[in-house]
C-alpha cells in the first residue's frame, strides 16, 4: 500500500467520526493529500511538456534530413530532364 493509499484510508476512517476535532484532523489530512496530488500533477505536466519538446527537437533533425534528401533528388531530376525544343 502506497503512502497515498494509506493516507486516503486514514481520511476515510476519520470522516466516520462525529467528533469535530477528529473531523478537523481528517479535513487537514485531506487538504494535505490534495496538495501532494496537485504537486504531483503539476510535475507530471511539466515532464510531459519537456518530453514533447524533446521529441519535436529529435524529429526536427530527421525531418531536415528527409527534406534535404528530397531536394537533392529533385535537383538531380531537374538536371536529368531532357531539353524540349
Amino acid at each position: 500500500m502506497s503512502d497515498f493509499d494509506k493516507l486516503l484510508e486514514d481520511i476515510k476512517e476519520l470522516t466516520k467520526s462525529s467528533d469535530p476535532e477528529i473531523l478537523s484532523v481528517g479535513l487537514n489530512s485531506a487538504i494535505e493529500l490534495i496538495e501532494q496530488l496537485d504537486d504531483e500533477r503539476n510535475s507530471l505536466w511539466l515532464m510531459l511538456d519537456e518530453m514533447k519538446a524533446s521529441e519535436i527537437k529529435n524529429y526536427s533533425d530527421e525531418f531536415e534530413k528527409m527534406i534535404d534528401k528530397r531536394l537533392a533528388h529533385i535537383k538531380l531530376l531537374a538536371r536529368l530532364k531532357p531539353d524540349v525544343v
